[in-house]
This record gives structure tokens, C-alpha cells and sequence, in this order.
């Protein structure tokens, strides 16, 4: 603050000496020698400007395309300044389609008298995806500006649990566009922290409804869902109206299990499910079989059963009619005396049998 004051004081100094010296000079000398001075004076003057004191907003700032900047008196809000083509102010600094006043030098702007005024500043931090999809963590600094077009913003919620009760980290991107500085800035302490976090309790209620499994193969459901639920709680209006702030879209970048440990657990039990989906359709098909064969298509049922037991047949007892009869004329012996070798041949013969059967 003292540097800068005493930039300013040197400032007023040499432009006060360069129109006294003018001065003496053009009554001294003649009118021409002010004149030349003059021309002299003012793209110095100018250059003086553009390359320091709009820079570090003295007097003058730069606004860039699509952002806005807050003048404040005294630490209260004074008014805002809008770079964008085709956009300005109403009387409530909303933003609307319209025509800015034309400015010569563009983004250039005097603002007022500094110190007494000057261009608001406030710490920021933010995560923002880019159109390659990475994720770009920006660490809290200062800043002067305010953008106001439509950016992405990256949310993430951690343990959400899903209908399974599976605790999942979900990442979403948030496409917002501020569309009133004042209310974004002075009305709410934090505003992308508060949208955040009125959103991530939404995110919770939506994960509950269904399971990963089914999320994973319809994560753009969960962004459809998520915004359709706010926009009937009329938070998205509230956001609006109260935060300047104008949630355009909401999609979902990743849902994962929440660790290592949650993730094994859910491809265990995920693998369970898949094996007793096939069995099931194995028995179908076996149970098919067997009605379509009768006696045969049991007894091959009954010697896939023996073959995968570790006792062969003298540790069931599975009725069959027929059946002692069948293994009698071809082994010429008891069910209760074979071995897992003469099972197996006993299988693929009946196979073989049932494969005649059916041609």
C-alpha cells in the first residue's frame, strides 16, 4: 500500500511539473515548443498507463472478454464493469443480452479515484476439467475478476452408498455460468463451495436409488436424475435467484468404490452372482434334457453327479429304474463297486446314446 501511494504521489508529481514546464515553456519560448511538448507528453502518459497503473489497477484496470470486475468505495459494492460482447447490466447487475457503451481503448477502463476506490479482490480456488478430460486442481490464489462465461467445474463425493449399501466416490461435472457478480460475490461467503455442497447431498439421495452395478453401465442416468431432482426441489432456481449462479448441466465423470477393499468385495460378489447365473442355466438346460430323453437323460445327470463326487458311487444313493440293471449289463457288477474311471465311461456311452437318440 505505502509503494503504491508513493507511485501515486511521483505520478501526480510529473504530471504536475510536465504542465508547469509546458507552461513555461509556451511563455517562454512560443506555442509551437508547448505543442511539441504536448505530443510528447500524452503517449507517455499513455504508455505509463497501459503498462502499470491498469495492471495493477490504479486508476485504470483491464477487464478481459467475458468477465466482469466489482469497483468498490470503501470496501462496499460501488459497480460493476463488464467486458463481453453482446452482453451488459440491467439496474440489478444481472446479466443480460444488450449493448455495452462504447469504449475506445476496449478493456481498458478508468474506474475512479484510488485509493478512495478500487477493484475488488478475493481468494479462490477451484477444480476444472479440460476437453481432453483431465482434471486441473487450481490452488487458492487472488483474484480480481469474475468470469462470466459457462465453465466447468469438477465436484466429488466420497462414500456415497448405493442400494447395496456399496460406498462408491462419484466425480461430477458441473457446467455453470455466473449470471449476476453482485449476488455471486457478496451474497454468499463461498459460492462454488455452497453450490458444491448443496448439490453433493443430492448426489447421495440419487446413489441410494440403485445399485453400482446398474449405475456403471447408465452413469449419464445419474446426471439426468440428479438435475431433474433439483430442478423439481427448485434448487436450481434458488441458486438463480439467491447466488447468481445458473447451473446449466450436470453429468457424471466417474463412479468408482469408495477403496481397494470395497472394490474386491463388490468383484466377488459380483463374480458369485455370474456363476450362479450359469448354473441356473446349466440346470435348465440339463432338466430339459432329462424330459426330453426320460430315463437316459436322468441316468447321464446321475453319472455327472458320481463323476463329480470324490467317492464315486459307493457314497450315493440316487433311485433310478433301471438303473443297477443298466450298470449290471455292462460291467457285470454292483452301482456301489465302480470307479470314477468306469463312471466316465459309462457317461460318454450314454452320451454317445443320447446323441443317437436325438439325430
Amino acid at each position: 500500500m505505502k509503494t503504491a501511494l508513493l507511485w501515486f504521489l511521483n505520478l501526480i508529481l510529473i504530471i504536475v511539473s510536465g504542465i508547469i514546464g509546458l507552461w513555461v515553456g509556451a511563455s517562454w519560448f512560443s506555442w509551437w515548443y508547448f505543442l511539441g511538448s504536448l505530443i510528447i507528453f500524452i503517449p507517455v502518459t499513455f504508455l505509463f498507463i497501459w503498462s502499470w497503473l491498469a495492471p495493477n489497477n490504479y486508476f485504470f484496470t483491464f477487464v478481459k472478454e467475458g468477465t466482469a470486475k466489482i469497483v468498490v468505495r470503501g470496501d462496499e459494492f460501488d459497480k460493476a464493469l463488464i467486458q463481453w460482447k453482446g452482453y451488459t447490466f440491467d439496474e440489478e447487475w444481472n446479466v443480460v443480452e444488450g449493448k455495452e457503451p462504447w469504449h475506445l481503448f476496449g478493456g481498458l477502463r478508468y474506474y475512479g479515484f484510488w485509493p478512495i476506490q478500487d477493484i475488488y479482490g478475493y481468494n479462490f480456488q477451484w477444480t476444472g476439467v479440460t476437453e481432453s478430460d483431465e482434471v486441473v486442481r487450481h490452488p487458492k490464489e487472488k483474484l480480481d475478476y469474475i468470469l462470466l462465461k459457462d465453465d466447468i467445474y469438477l465436484t466429488e463425493v466420497k462414500g456415497a452408498e448405493d442400494k447395496e449399501l456399496l460406498p462408491l466416490n462419484v466425480s461430477l461435472v458441473l457446467t455453470i455460468r455466473v449470471i449476476n457478480p453482485y449476488k455471486t460475490l457478496f451474497r454468499v461467503q463461498n459460492w462454488l463451495e455452497t453450490v458444491n455442497s448443496r448439490i453433493r447431498t443430492w448426489v447421495r439421495d440419487t446413489i441410494s436409488h440403485d445399485s453400482y452395478e446398474k449405475w456403471i453401465s447408465e452413469k449419464k442416468r445419474i446426471g439426468e436424475e440428479l438435475f431433474k431432482s433439483l430442478k423439481k426441489q427448485g434448487l436450481l432456481e434458488e441458486f438463480n435467484n439467491r447466488y447468481g449462479i445458473d447451473v446449466r448441466k450436470i453429468e457424471v465423470k466417474d463412479i468408482d468404490p469408495s477403496t481397494e477393499e470395497d472394490y474386491r468385495k463388490f468383484r466377488e460378489a459380483t463374480l458369485k452372482k455370474y456363476l450362479a447365473q450359469r448354473e441356473s442355466e446349466r440346470i435348465e438346460v440339463i432338466y430339459e434334457a432329462i424330459n426330453k430323453f426320460g430315463d437316459l437323460g436322468k441316468l447321464i445327470r446321475m453319472l455327472e453327479t458320481l463323476e463329480a463326487s470324490p467317492g464315486a458311487g459307493s457314497k450315493w444313493v440316487i433311485p433310478l429304474p433301471g438303473g443297477a440293471d443298466f450298470f449290471r449289463s455292462i460291467f457285470a457288477r454292483a452301482p456301489e463297486s465302480l470307479t470314477q474311471e468306469d463312471i466316465k465311461e459309462i457317461l460318454k456311452k450314454s452320451e454317445d446314446i443320447s446323441r443317437e437318440k436325438s439325430d
